[in-house]
C-alpha cells in the first residue's frame, strides 16, 4: 500500500474516503466510535496476531481490549485494578502471540498473558524510573525490548515470564 492521497469527508461526518497510491480507495467509518475511557486515551494498538483486536490504555488507568467484529459497546476485557497511573503504551510481542507489555507513568513494564488477563504474569517486572513512555521489541531477539523513559533516557531490558532484567541504560 502506498501513500494516502487527500480524500473528501462525508457530509454526515460519519465516514471519510482516502485514495491510495496503489489506485485503491479506503472508506473509514466513524459511525461506530464511542467513548472508550473516562479520560484521555494515550495508547491504542492493534493485535499483530489477531488484527480484529484493539488494545487501549488511558489516563483513567484502564487497560481494555475491543473486538472489531463485535458491537463497540462490548469489551473483550478491561482491567482497571493493576495500573496506578496513566497507561501510555501497549506493545504486543511479535514472536509470541500470547504476550504483550503495558507501560505506565507508574514506572513499571508489565508482562501480560492475553489468555488470562486478570493480572499480569509479573506485576513488578522491572522498574525503570520516572515513567516509561514507549517500548519497542527487538526485531530479531525475542524477549529484548528498548524502553524510552521520560527522565531516565533509554533502557534495554530482557524480559521473560519469570523476570525482567535491566541490561543497559543510556541516560
Amino acid at each position: 500500500m502506498g501513500g494516502i492521497q487527500k480524500g473528501k469527508g462525508n457530509p454526515s461526518a460519519t465516514s471519510m474516503s482516502a485514495g491510495l497510491s496503489d489506485s485503491s480507495v479506503s472508506i473509514i467509518s466513524f459511525s461506530e466510535s464511542q467513548e472508550a475511557h473516562e479520560f484521555e486515551l494515550w495508547a491504542a494498538s492493534f493485535d499483530i496476531h489477531q488484527p480484529q483486536l484493539v488494545y487501549t490504555g488511558s489516563d483513567d488507568c484502564k487497560f481494555s481490549c475491543w473486538d472489531l467484529r463485535d458491537d463497540p459497546s462490548n469489551l473483550v476485557f478491561q482491567n482497571y485494578k493493576i495500573h496506578k497511573m496513566d497507561i501510555c503504551c501497549i506493545a504486543k510481542n511479535p514472536s509470541d502471540p500470547n504476550f504483550l507489555l503495558t507501560r505506565s507513568y507508574d514506572e513499571y513494564l508489565r508482562l501480560w498473558d492475553v489468555r488470562s488477563i486478570s493480572k499480569p504474569v509479573n506485576e513488578t517486572l522491572v522498574c525503570l524510573g520516572r515513567g516509561v513512555w514507549r517500548v519497542k521489541h527487538h526485531p530479531y531477539v525475542p524477549g529484548v525490548v528498548l524502553a524510552a523513559c521520560m527522565h531516565n533516557g533509554l533502557a534495554i531490558v530482557k524480559i521473560d515470564e519469570e523476570k525482567g532484567e535491566l541490561m543497559e541504560i543510556y541516560a
